[in-house]
């Protein structure tokens, strides 16, 4: 999504996620005034339930340093990359699972 502005794949995966649709129209806004973003993504470490729940887990990653442009006129910015910590709760979804909330939590 983030290498492309195409975001239809990862809505599907979290129709319900505020901030995952928060991300998706941000992404989205980036493209239509001509920026972009370059990004190889995360590096997952671990995956673990979090407080005995079969829907939570929080997830450990390495991400790629991130380069963006927010429009064709303005500036290169980026972030370092590194190790964070997030929240994903997934619900049942016909065969599947989709994500219905995502946050940052501490390491």
């Amino acid at each position: 999504m983030e290498n492309t502005g195409d975001t239809a794949a990862y809505r599907e995966l979290s129709a319900d996620c505020t901030a995952c649709t928060d991300l998706a129209e941000i992404i989205e806004g980036w493209y239509e005034a001509g920026g972009f973003v370059k990004w190889d993504g995360w590096r997952v470490l671990s995956v673990k339930p979090r407080g005995g729940s079969d829907t939570e887990f929080a997830v450990r990653v390495r991400s790629a340093p991130t380069e963006y442009k927010e429009s064709a006129e303005g500036e290169t910015k980026s972030f370092p990359g590194g190790p964070g910590a997030h929240l994903l709760v997934l619900e049942p979804s016909g065969g599947s699972w989709v994500v219905v909330e995502k946050a940052e939590i501490g390491q």
